[in-house]
């Protein structure tokens, strides 16, 4: 920003200018409020509609006011520094939203656990899968943000280097293997993603973006998940967005003697945050849906170490059962393909006899031309039968 291309008592024509005039990006809607509330930090300034006139300049920016979301900022930091000293021999990570929900505090193990197993938690706890449902498209997409906005707080600042990137989970005989998307790779899953959007069946349902996707439920997103893997190897098991993250040693070594505290404190304020986004009432009744989920999946003092095993263990028994189903099905499949094709071959072998049979017949006739039958029989047998020819 080059606060002295402006000066007392000029006159800017409108917004557009002003920002060409300071040499800053031209914004609009939230950002550009957000942008010309910065800009009073660095000078004074009155409008005449459309146009600002500058009434002061600042020798020194005025002190950034405190920001509601900056609560979690620090305790974040503090965290992520701790936890990239920790792996700190490449001074890089690769993270994913889920990792960085149970590094940063943001939820307890069980909230990552049941991602994956809905139906599961569901039985568990007796609550509709709708409910579960909601309840994580609502509380991932404020972690998302906080995650967000934390990282750009770092970067802003120096302490990190963030970029956003691909992981591919890949079969390699019989184990996954988890690796970053090289270039080439990056730009084949843009492409897949891009004519899954293009899709008539998603379309005709108005998803034409991610936000549309959010909002049009799962069976939207299975649609969207089959159409981007048709483009997509074989080999590949999936892939997922996740922030690589490279840090200054400096960042490294701060604060880490406060990171269990602040990982707790953290953790208590997105309980808070948690209430309010479902609306929960602190003189609130702790039976209720949101407050058991609250306390079985966000809060540390909530967690259940007994939840997870049961889940572990319903799911490998709701897995064994899918299985067995699958093998009887299989099995069943298989008596009803043979006995099809056992009538098929009966049929079409219908006129013919096998060599027991034959064997048998030519004794019975032996034994009914020595006993019964007079010398001419055949002769005349053979007579009628050329007849008939």
């Amino acid at each position: 920003m080059n606060i002295k291309s402006i000066k007392i008592g000029q006159e800017i024509k409108n917004y557009k200018e002003l920002c060409n005039t300071l040499e800053i990006e031209i914004k609009s809607g939230a950002s550009k409020r957000s942008q010309l509330k910065d800009l009073a930090r660095y000078f004074k300034y009155h409008k005449d509609k459309n146009k600002f006139i500058i009434d002061e300049i600042y020798d020194k920016p005025l002190p950034e006011e405190p920001n509601k979301n900056n609560k979690y900022i620090r305790e974040i930091e503090t965290i992520l520094t701790y936890y990239l000293f920790e792996h700190k021999e490449d001074l890089k990570v690769i993270l994913s939203i889920s990792q960085l929900i149970n590094i940063l505090g943001l939820a307890n193990n069980t909230y990552s656990l049941g991602t994956y197993k809905k139906k599961e938690l569901s039985e568990i706890l007796n609550i509709q899968k709708a409910a579960i449902y909601f309840f994580y498209s609502t509380t991932r997409t404020e972690f998302k943000n906080i995650i967000k906005r934390a990282l750009k707080n770092l970067e802003s600042r120096s302490v990190i280097l963030n970029n956003t990137v691909f992981v591919i989970r890949e079969k390699n005989n019989k184990n996954i293997i988890r690796r970053k998307a090289n270039d080439e790779e990056t730009s084949l899953i843009l492409d897949a993603e891009k004519l899954a959007f293009e899709d008539e069946e998603l379309n005709k349902n108005g998803v034409k973006c991610k936000r549309d996707l959010f909002l049009a439920g799962s069976k939207a997103y299975k649609r969207y998940i089959e159409v981007v893997n048709k483009e997509l190897p074989k080999q590949w098991e999936g892939y997922y967005k996740a922030y690589e993250i490279h840090i200054g040693k400096y960042a490294i070594t701060s604060e880490l003697t406060k990171v269990l505290l602040d990982k707790s404190n953290l953790n208590d304020k997105l309980v808070e945050r948690i209430r309010h986004l479902l609306k929960v009432d602190h003189n609130f009744n702790k039976n209720t849906i949101e407050n058991l989920l609250i306390n079985k999946l966000i809060s540390f003092k909530g967690y259940d170490d007994e939840l997870n095993s049961a889940l572990k263990e319903l799911y490998i028994q709701n897995k064994r059962e899918y299985y067995e189903k699958l093998k009887e099905f299989d099995w069943k499949s298989n008596e009803i393909a043979y006995n099809r094709h056992k009538a098929k071959e009966e049929y079409k072998n219908k006129d013919e006899i096998n060599d027991d049979e034959f064997k048998l017949f030519m004794n019975e006739s032996k034994f009914l031309k020595s006993h019964i039958l007079p010398n001419t029989y055949y002769e005349d047998l053979l007579k009628r039968i050329d007849q008939w020819i």
